[in-house]
């Protein structure tokens, strides 16, 4: 068996480090329907880091969770009603992203498109494994030219969105 190429370009420099709080441009990798933890329908976002120059390489995952104790699947359109759906809705039409009939449509227009968004960090303090590590939040998105990605400095402040940040490979 022949030895497989390492990529080494393609391999990020500061891999096991949360990202600084600050503000970043992003790359859409994908955008994906799936099932949480808690067996509830669910669309994960992973983004790529393009800018700052620093952090260029690094991945960004953020959870939205539609499905809830009474509509685990997110059937019922009031599932769509909470903040895990706007927050999505908002992203969407940040990065530019046309607005299809089926969320499968909307997150395949979504791959390759661009936003900026201010990561911050937030300690987990819900009981479980968890508990205790420092994670990435995606506190707001904008549309590319709303906001520079900040090339040093960071953004104040915190929120709980469920954005999180896991160095390594994507797929």
């Amino acid at each position: 068996m022949s030895s497989k190429m390492v990529p080494w370009d393609a391999i990020p420099d500061s891999v096991g480090n949360v990202l600084p709080t600050n503000t970043y441009k992003f790359e859409i990798e994908t955008l994906e329907e799936v099932q949480s933890s808690k067996e509830r329908y669910m669309i994960k976002g992973t983004y790529r880091v393009l800018e700052p120059k620093s952090e260029a390489g690094m991945v960004l995952f953020d959870n939205y969770a539609i499905g809830n104790e009474q509509d685990p699947q997110g059937d019922d359109p009031k599932s769509w009603e909470g903040i895990a759906a706007a927050r999505f809705k908002d992203l969407i039409k940040k990065s530019g992203v046309t607005q299809h009939k089926t969320v499968e449509e909307t997150c395949t227009a979504a791959r390759g498109n661009m936003f900026i968004g201010e990561v911050t960090q937030e300690t987990e303090m819900k009981e479980g494994p968890y508990k205790g590590q420092v994670r990435n939040r995606l506190k707001k998105v904008y549309r590319v030219g709303e906001k520079d990605a900040a090339q040093s400095g960071v953004v104040s402040g915190g929120a709980k969105s469920g954005a999180t940040f896991r160095p390594g490979r994507v797929g």
